[in-house]
């Protein structure tokens, strides 16, 4: 808390050292600096990634300020967008610290930010001739869709602030930098943009196309990041150090390879399918995390189908 307090009042120094000294007390696990670090594997060049809750953003934050990793990525935790000083410093940004975000407010009307009540408006994003061509979109494309509501309170549809930060961000963004979410991020703070995410490794990206079918995956990025045992190396580290609210992250590693092997599967790639299937026994199903009754039985049906037993080659 007070690295971030301090990363808004541009002290960098006190915000490198306040995540410093959160590490050294443990705060941060090996096993959850390598998701951290495998979050930011996931995007791409100086993108601007909005993540979850502590977890997700406190070891983004640490992994960018104390080791100095991607910090050409913009972390923006979706809880702050609704806070107005957060939100005044990520349109400042750091020089060499922190890459601002593109925010089209003024400091009054980002000071008098407030929950309101929901309007069922479309939403919609311009989208620049050279993305057009990129996915063969035709001249007069926008990209359109419907807004819902954040909360429900007292019987009342609520938009929070930061759903119309995050739209903002976006607007005034024209995809000049590509634009991510975590995987753990909460689905209702995604501006119902959910159509137009595809997986790719632990992030979701935002593309101008909604997706045709159930699975909305890009395979090769999510295989490069997900399936190298090297960037899974300290995951068993669980066992030592685990931190109860936290550690349930990891079964995005799961349950994201099941979603590449479907869609192998559904593209008739079956061999592709079975490696990442045996992947998932292999390295990640491997005791450290303990899967839900619904998720466990899935998977000991998925290995008995494929015939895959304890030491799958």
């Amino acid at each position: 808390m007070r690295g971030e307090y301090a990363l808004m009042s541009r002290d960098t120094i006190k915000a490198k050292k306040e995540f410093e000294t959160g590490g050294e007390k443990g705060g941060y696990p090996d096993w959850l600096i390598e998701y951290a670090r495998n979050i930011l594997k996931s995007c791409g060049k100086n993108a601007i990634l909005f993540t979850g809750g502590d977890a997700e953003a406190n070891s983004l934050l640490y992994l960018q300020f104390v080791r100095c990793y991607r910090r050409d990525v913009s972390v923006i935790p979706l809880g702050l967008l609704s806070y107005s000083p957060f939100v005044k410093f990520a349109e400042r940004g750091t020089p060499d610290f922190f890459v601002s975000v593109p925010v089209g407010l003024t400091d009054k009307e980002i000071a008098e930010m407030r929950p309101h009540l929901y309007r069922e408006d479309s939403l919609f994003l311009a989208v620049p001739d050279k993305i057009k061509k990129q996915y063969n979109l035709k001249k007069n494309y926008v990209m359109r869709w419907q807004l819902k509501p954040d909360y429900v309170f007292r019987g009342k549809k609520i938009i929070v602030p930061g759903t119309d930060i995050l739209s903002d961000i976006l607007k005034n963004n024209r995809w000049e930098r590509p634009i991510y979410f975590t995987a753990g991020s909460q689905p209702n703070l995604r501006a119902n943009l959910g159509d137009y995410l595809r997986t790719e490794g632990l992030c979701l990206h935002l593309l101008p196309v909604k997706k045709e079918k159930a699975i909305f995956i890009e395979p090769n990025i999510t295989a490069m990041v997900l399936m190298n045992k090297k960037d899974l190396k300290d995951y068993p580290t669980v066992k030592k150090h685990d931190m109860t609210r936290c550690s349930m992250i990891l079964t995005n590693y799961t349950e994201i390879l099941l979603e590449l092997y479907n869609y192998y599967n559904g593209v008739r790639r079956y061999s592709d399918a079975r490696k990442t299937l045996i992947f998932i026994k292999n390295n990640v199903d491997t005791g450290v995390i303990k899967y839900g009754r619904e998720m466990r039985s899935h998977l000991d049906s998925l290995y008995n189908k494929q015939n895959i037993g304890p030491k799958a080659i």
